[in-house]
């Protein structure tokens, strides 16, 4: 049985190795999940997963993605703008721990959860939601079932005081946030 090597903090150590079967790879180091594409045979040489781990300065790693929080409002359109700029987009959300992540840096000092928007946009197809980076819409976390208003293309977090997901004007200004793949 395979145990994972961790860092004087608890956090996993980004590469894993195998004793028994020589394999390594490359690890989220707060989750321990294998990161996909990085696991290499013995006698290979193994993949420097440290440099995997970087994120530009400014920047909040997560699991395999980079994060962004601005906290300088924008409509969704000019939000999503912003994020291509900086080589990302706004933010998909593939958990619940994604999403409990991202909500810790809306919150930030404050004691609120600012309404803030990510990725998700359902202007090409009515109530067939779609994230701005291609991903795949695998989670949800919508406030009811009701987000097929003509006039709310754009997907908003933080909303009422369960802080779930609701559809809104893409028009309204907001806070946002980016992530991309590291």
């Amino acid at each position: 049985m395979f145990c994972p090597q961790c860092d004087a903090n608890g956090n996993f150590l980004p590469q894993q190795c195998s004793g028994s079967t020589g394999y390594c790879w490359c690890v989220d180091i707060i989750t321990g999940e294998e990161i996909p594409k990085t696991k290499t045979a013995p006698g290979v040489r193994p993949i420097n997963c440290a440099q995997n781990l970087r994120c530009p300065y400014g920047w909040t790693r997560f699991g395999r993605r980079c994060f962004l929080f601005i906290d300088t409002p924008k409509t969704w359109p000019e939000a999503e703008f912003y994020c291509q700029f900086e080589e990302a987009n706004l933010a998909s959300v593939h958990s619940y721990e994604e999403n409990r992540f991202i909500q810790t840096f809306t919150r930030g000092d404050t004691h609120s959860f600012p309404e803030t928007w990510i990725g998700g946009t359902d202007a090409i197809h009515l109530d067939f939601w779609m994230w701005s980076d291609g991903s795949k819409f695998d989670y949800e976390n919508w406030y009811n079932d009701d987000h097929n208003e003509t006039e709310e293309r754009c997907l908003k977090m933080n909303y009422h005081y369960t802080l779930k997901w609701s559809a809104a004007p893409c028009d309204h200004y907001l806070l946002l946030f980016c992530s991309k793949d590291n």
